[in-house]
C-alpha cells in the first residue's frame, strides 16, 4: 500500500483558492483546487475524482507542489523524441560533405542523401532515412546541393539591405583604408541563363571604431564559365581604381 503523501504545511485551502481564482491557466486552478480539498481534510482519493484524474496523478500533483509550491503544478511540454542525429554526427557529416566526393573512390561526382545516409550508418552505426537529412536543409539549398537542380535565387533575401546603409543612404567611401579586396562566387550550371557570377568589393581599415570593413561595390554577371578567365581581369582593374579612391597603400 502506497504511503501517505503530507502536503506542505506553508499553504492552506483558503490560499490556494484564493491561487486558483487568479491563475490564468486552468488546468493548474484545477489542480490547486483539488489540493485545497486534501487541506480541507478530504481524501487524495476525494480530489483525484474532484480533479477528475486516477489517483497515481493526484499523487504525482502532491509531489510537485510539495517540491516547487503552486508553480508546480503547471503545465510541462513533453521533452520530445531524442534527435537521431548528435552534434558530433552534424559536425562529421559537415566535413564529410566539404571533402567531396572521388569518383574513382565512390563512384559519384556529388553526395546524394542515400549515399550520406550509408556513411552515417558505416561510420556511426546511425540509420537515418533521407527524408530526416533532407529536413534540416533549407528547400532551396537541397534542390541546388543534393539534386544538383537550377534554383533561382533573384527573389531571395539573404539580408536586409536597409542593414548596410545608414538613414537609407550608402555610406560615402572612407578616405584611407588599410586594403581594399574582392570576394567572388560563381555558379554554373548550363548556359549563360543559369550561370551567376558575383563579386563584392571590400575596404578594411584596422584603426577604425564604427566602420572597420565597409561594401564599396558590387557586381553580378551572366557569362559563360570558360569566358571568367577574360572577366578577371576587369576585377583587378576595379580593385585598383578603388584603392586609388580609398588612399590603400
Amino acid at each position: 500500500m502506497p504511503c501517505a503523501i503530507a502536503l506542505r504545511a506553508d499553504f492552506d485551502a483558503p490560499i490556494l483558492r484564493r491561487l486558483a481564482r487568479r491563475s490564468k491557466e486552468a488546468a493548474q486552478a484545477r489542480r490547486l483546487l483539488a489540493l485545497a480539498a486534501i487541506y480541507d481534510g478530504g481524501r487524495p482519493t476525494e480530489a483525484a475524482r474532484f480533479g477528475n484524474v486516477t489517483l497515481q496523478i493526484e499523487r504525482d500533483w502532491m509531489m510537485r507542489f510539495n517540491a516547487e509550491g503552486p508553480d508546480g503544478l503547471h503545465d510541462r511540454k513533453a521533452p520530445g523524441p531524442t534527435p537521431r542525429l548528435t552534434a558530433a554526427h552534424c559536425r562529421a557529416l559537415a566535413a564529410q560533405i566539404d571533402r567531396g566526393t572521388s569518383p574513382a573512390v565512390h563512384g559519384l561526382v556529388r553526395w546524394r542523401l542515400s549515399d550520406l545516409g550509408q556513411w552515417l550508418l558505416e561510420e556511426f552505426c546511425v540509420s537515418v532515412s533521407p527524408q530526416t537529412l533532407m529536413d534540416s536543409k533549407d528547400p532551396l539549398v537541397y534542390a541546388q546541393e543534393y539534386l544538383a537542380e537550377f534554383v533561382d535565387w533573384s527573389g531571395q533575401a539573404f539580408f536586409s539591405r536597409e542593414k548596410l546603409l545608414e538613414n537609407g543612404q550608402p555610406i560615402p567611401y572612407p578616405p584611407h583604408c588599410d586594403s581594399v579586396f574582392a570576394v567572388i562566387d560563381t555558379a554554373s550550371k548550363t548556359g549563360t541563363d543559369r550561370d551567376a557570377t558575383a563579386v563584392t568589393y571590400f575596404a578594411y581599415h584596422t584603426t577604425s571604431a564604427t566602420r572597420p570593413l565597409c561594401i564599396l561595390d558590387w557586381d553580378i554577371v551572366q557569362i559563360e564559365g570558360a569566358l571568367l578567365e577574360a572577366w578577371l581581369p576587369r576585377v583587378f582593374q576595379k580593385l585598383d581604381e578603388l584603392a586609388r579612391q580609398c588612399r590603400a597603400p
